[in-house]
């Protein structure tokens, strides 16, 4: 694996590395590259997503990020074609960021328009990715017991009514509003178990305004 450090080109290396409150004392063979300065370094690892926890520790302890945002300058590249896009392909996954632009190139060209490359500006929490999605991918709950729903996730939802609908004479004047609540159980036994305990069946039935006919059946004497 190597460990890529790009600058922008015409800045003096050493001025560079002063601006950052903590001064870096290391030297390095900086190489003029694509009209960019760049400091290239080896890493050896058994995954690129190791590899890329040590970059990230490298840039941080070493150099005490004083060159800026490490998602701007860093990259590490992919010699054995770990970056593969599948349907599940994770965006925010380790692994599958800082790239370097010929692997941006050939993962998206390989989604078909489903990836383009990550130019939006990050934050300080949230920096920028390499890769990101055209379209949000939403992960609709699907059912499986009677008003008990799964995502694929594992999260358990319970739905109930919040509002009845109200109609007259074939007119509705009020559409029945549902709410999936989220429950903290991840087994469907323990689910049920803080259903009753929160009582959402009677709440759901409070709320539909439905009214329930129990019928007896009286045994007849001969």
């Amino acid at each position: 694996m190597t460990l890529t450090l790009d600058l922008s080109a015409g800045a003096l290396f050493q001025e560079t590395l002063r601006g950052g409150r903590k001064r870096c004392s290391h030297l390095f063979d900086v190489l003029l590259r694509d009209d960019a300065f760049v400091i290239s370094r080896n890493i050896f690892a058994r995954t690129r997503d190791q590899a890329v926890y040590r970059a990230l520790q490298y840039y941080w302890i070493r150099l005490n990020g004083a060159l800026g945002p490490a998602s701007r300058i860093l990259t590490v590249d992919d010699p054995f074609n770990e970056v593969v896009f599948s349907d599940d392909f994770d965006c925010n996954d380790r692994r599958n960021n800082y790239l370097p632009n010929d692997v941006k190139a050939r993962v998206i060209a390989v989604s078909h328009g489903v990836l383009i490359d990550g130019k939006q500006a990050g934050t300080c929490h949230h920096p920028s990715r390499s890769l990101r999605r055209l379209k949000r991918r939403r992960k609709l709950p699907f059912r499986i017991r009677p008003h008990v729903y799964t995502d694929a996730n594992g999260t358990i939802f319970y739905s109930m009514t919040i509002r009845p609908a109200i109609t007259k004479d074939g007119t509705t004047y009020q559409k029945r509003k549902v709410s999936m609540v989220r429950l903290n159980s991840k087994v469907l036994s323990d689910a049920y178990v803080e259903i009753a305990r929160e009582r959402l069946p009677e709440k759901h039935l409070l709320n539909s305004r439905r009214r329930i006919k129990t019928r007896m059946i009286l045994s007849q004497k001969v």
